[in-house]
């Protein structure tokens, strides 16, 4: 579980990494006035990459939320009301904007885009928390019968 976690948070950072790489080259200076005729072409690439990355990491992250609240069930309320947190905020934020884009298109408001980001990002948070602290899964135990 731990694995996943970890997988989740570091294909969360690769997909910021890809999504803002033109932004992050046009405001460095290293782009050069090139950049600036022709790098828009660029975003037509990372953004959709980094938009398909981070929804791998919110599928591990909601993964992970799901194990956790599955062992956390009737041992630690605290992990449990973590692990439940981390879940609805994911759902809301990608169930948030997928709403907000089907109904209105591309004509709202960018600030309601923000605030379901930054549920997304507490949500994700939240899932790494969750694959840290959740108890370690229980040995089966075999018994013979005759």
């Amino acid at each position: 579980m731990k694995g996943m976690t970890i997988a989740a948070a570091v294909t969360m950072v690769l997909a910021a990494l890809i999504g803002l790489s033109p932004l992050l080259i046009l405001l460095s200076g290293a782009a050069g006035s090139e950049f600036g005729q022709v790098g828009w072409v660029f975003m037509f690439f990372t953004i959709p990459v980094g938009l398909l990355v981070s929804l791998v990491a919110f599928g591990l992250a909601i993964a992970v939320s799901i194990i956790g609240i599955s062992r956390a069930k009737n041992r630690s309320t605290p992990r449990m009301l973590i692990a439940i947190g981390a879940l609805v905020l994911m759902v809301l934020s990608l169930g948030g904007v997928t709403v907000l884009l089907a109904t209105y298109g591309m004509s709202i408001d960018l600030n309601l885009i923000a605030i379901f980001c930054l549920l997304g990002l507490a949500g994700i948070g939240l899932g790494v928390v969750t694959g840290f602290i959740a108890p370690a899964r229980e040995p089966r135990i075999e018994t013979v019968t005759s």
